[in-house]
């Protein structure tokens, strides 16, 4: 039924994921190949100005602070430590002898910080402004699906199946007592606030009713065959809370 469209959901996990490889391959390469420019530039210093090379490092650590503001910050501190080591006086130390020299560096650190800083906070607000696009477009997806008119049943359990695709992996049962002992899903709010998500073993976990007068737990597991299932924690308190209205109908007051 409704939801979102695989090809959807594929292209943006490949896009995720490229963006990821990006991000890795910027941190990891972009120090080392500004250490490389310095290093160079360094050897034809004969025919370039410090200030041409400030301005070739400076070009490069925007581009990379661009794909990845981290690798930006790195790169610019990298550019600025080599500059100073192969282009200023004494060369090949660390050290600075001259007012003008230290000045240039200041200012070129501070550039690179600011661009990295600032792209940071562009790719920022254009991601969440992704995210907000992304939620509006399900949303008016799912509001498509369940247009049509149906009845309270059917309506109810379209919902259901676009909550969590493992939940039709899932074998429920509801009974007195597990032969063996399993885990027990916990519901305390220390539990589930740093973990929206449990896994269900293969033996299964127990889920315990609210109503002290239902002796009966829900015992939920994969089905046979199927390795453990990670599922929304909501949905299977969700699912258990639908489980236990049923189930005081049937208590006599």
């Amino acid at each position: 039924m409704g939801g979102i469209p695989r090809e959807t959901i594929v292209s943006m996990d490949d896009r995720i994921t490229r963006t990821w490889t990006l991000h890795r391959l910027t941190l990891w390469l972009g120090p080392p190949f500004i250490f490389a420019i310095a290093k160079i530039t360094a050897q034809q210093s004969d025919g370039l100005s410090i200030a041409n090379v400030a301005l070739i490092l400076a070009i490069t650590t925007a581009a990379i602070g661009a794909a990845n503001p981290l690798a930006g910050i790195l790169s610019s501190l990298t550019a600025g430590a080599f500059l100073n080591y192969f282009h200023t006086e004494p060369v090949n130390s660390f050290r600075m002898s001259s007012s003008s020299d230290i000045l240039m560096i200041s200012l070129f650190l501070v550039l690179g910080l600011c661009v990295s800083t600032i792209t940071s906070l562009r790719m920022r607000h254009h991601l969440l402004a992704i995210n907000r696009d992304s939620m509006r477009s399900r949303q008016q997806q799912s509001l498509a699906a369940l247009s049509p008119s149906q009845s309270a049943t059917e309506f109810w359990q379209s919902s259901i199946d676009r909550i969590d695709p493992n939940l039709s992996f899932l074998e429920i049962s509801c009974i007195n007592t597990p032969r063996e002992p399993i885990p027990t899903i916990a519901r305390h709010k220390s539990a589930s606030a740093g973990s929206p998500t449990v896994v269900i073993p293969e033996c299964g976990a127990v889920v315990e009713f609210l109503d002290p007068r239902i002796s009966q737990v829900l015992v939920i597991k994969p089905r046979q065959g199927f390795a453990p299932l990670e599922v929304s924690r909501a949905v299977i308190f969700a699912l258990s809370s639908d489980v236990e209205l049923s189930l005081q109908g049937t208590i006599e007051e």
